[in-house]
């Protein structure tokens, strides 16, 4: 059963310019009350249903806004994207009028943005740029919308909660090291003939002998050949080790990076601190890089390759000159 999704907040509040403002008042009124001086009293009148019609509008604006945030694109450290947010204003009446929007996140920072003018039973998209700042969860709490309209004495906040959970990939290399480079053209599997063949045919001198069907031959007058050889893929497995070391963050990078360019992860492994994690796909595997941390150092220091794995260890992977 899915919870309840929380209510939008709505508030208003006293802007710096309406503190001043409220103090000039105060300043009018108490002259004219001490001097008894009708025409600053209605000076001080006038100044005081301009402050009552701000506050008024405030509390009507941004009643009927909706916000909704579109599908988000996928997240790299360190790489700037953009978050489309889609308003509308289901007032009839009240305009939403210079608001100021932002979002309230945390492992991202996010720019402002602004929408001038979005009339009533109308709907808008904004552009907000977001800049993930390390790899692994960030969260979008909510998006905050402000409005001083029309004097900016008071403002008009809505905050409406979003909860988004993004996962941010690590920061690809501008090149991948050599050392992945190599891995990455087998891709941990070897290719080997099996026994399937598509035909036979007469051997002739200089054939390789090994391919003969002795079987068929015994019942011929020359031997004859397995023709077409079909090609079977062995997995040649290969760990990740994440042991500790000072350059780990580059070695998450130069590793994903390895596998942003390759075509899948088949034959890879992961050592986590629950143990050996099987990897089926690069995606599974890039989501395993954002958030995998350092292991202990016993456990880094068992004897992988006695088990059949060709361990790569993040301390291998050493930023290039």
């Amino acid at each position: 059963m899915n919870a309840p999704r929380a209510k939008a907040i709505r508030y208003s509040s006293l802007s710096k310019s309406g503190r001043m403002f409220l103090l000039a008042i105060v300043f009018v009124l108490l002259p004219a009350y001490l001097l008894s001086v009708s025409l600053m009293f209605l000076l001080a009148s006038l100044f005081i249903s301009i402050l009552a019609y701000n506050l008024l509008l405030s509390f009507f604006s941004l009643n009927r806004l909706q916000v909704r945030l579109l599908e988000t694109p996928e997240l790299y450290a360190q790489s700037a994207e953009k978050l489309h947010l889609h308003l509308e204003n289901k007032s009839r009446l009240m305009p939403a009028v210079y608001m100021d929007i932002y979002l309230k996140v945390e492992g991202l920072t996010c720019e402002a943005g602004l929408v001038q003018w979005l009339t009533h039973s109308n709907e808008t998209a904004i552009i907000l740029g977001i800049l993930p700042t390390h790899r692994g969860w960030s969260h979008i709490q909510a998006c905050h919308i402000a409005t001083g309209y029309p004097f900016g004495f008071f403002v008009r906040h809505l905050e409406v909660p979003l909860q988004r959970e993004l996962l941010v990939y690590p920061q690809p290399l501008a090149s991948e090291p050599g050392f992945l480079q190599a891995k990455r053209k087998d891709q941990g599997v070897v290719p080997q003939n099996s026994e399937d063949y598509q035909y036979l045919s007469t051997y002739t001198p200089g054939d390789d002998v090994r391919r003969i069907h002795w079987r068929k031959s015994t019942l011929l007058e020359t031997p004859v050949l397995k023709r077409d050889l079909a090609q079977t893929r062995v997995l040649d497995p290969q760990l990740f080790v994440p042991d500790p070391c000072a350059h780990f963050e580059y070695a998450i990078s130069a590793l994903a990076t390895h596998f942003y360019r390759a075509e899948n992860a088949e034959g890879w492994a992961v050592v986590t601190a629950d143990g050996v994690c099987e990897v089926e796909t690069r995606l599974q595997m890039l989501k395993i890089l954002a958030t995998i941390q350092p292991i202990s150092s016993d456990l880094a220091s068992q004897p992988f390759s006695a088990e059949g794995y060709r361990p790569v260890y993040a301390s291998q992977l050493l930023p290039e000159d």
